[in-house]
């Protein structure tokens, strides 16, 4: 009867793989990277573009004369190719306005 090889946990198979080992210290020094103060701070800093933002999602009812022209307004940019013709992200740039205009 063959004989069985004996069983490991994932870290002690891993623990001498040197590939495993630049990984996991690679890991180490961006992550000291990411906590040390930024000297950049005082400089003003470019917020990126809507579509490359993380979302979250918000809930929320509308007037029904709003919900209905914000369709429209998809469709409308949809149908005339213009970029940004979702409905979240024709609110997304209406509502970024609004705050540029009112300073917040």
């Amino acid at each position: 009867m063959a004989e069985k090889n004996k069983r490991h946990s994932m870290t002690e198979a891993l623990k001498d793989r040197e590939e495993v080992r630049a990984f996991l210290e690679a890991g180490k020094n961006s992550s000291k990277e990411k906590t040390a103060p930024k000297e950049t701070a005082n400089r003003l800093v470019e917020k990126p573009k809507l579509e490359e933002q993380r979302r979250i999602a918000v809930t929320l009812r509308l007037p029904e004369e709003i919900a209905h022209a914000l369709i429209d307004a998809s469709a409308e940019r949809r149908k005339n190719r213009k970029k940004n013709w979702s409905q979240q992200d024709i609110v997304a740039e209406a509502l970024e306005l609004h705050f540029q205009s009112h300073a917040l």
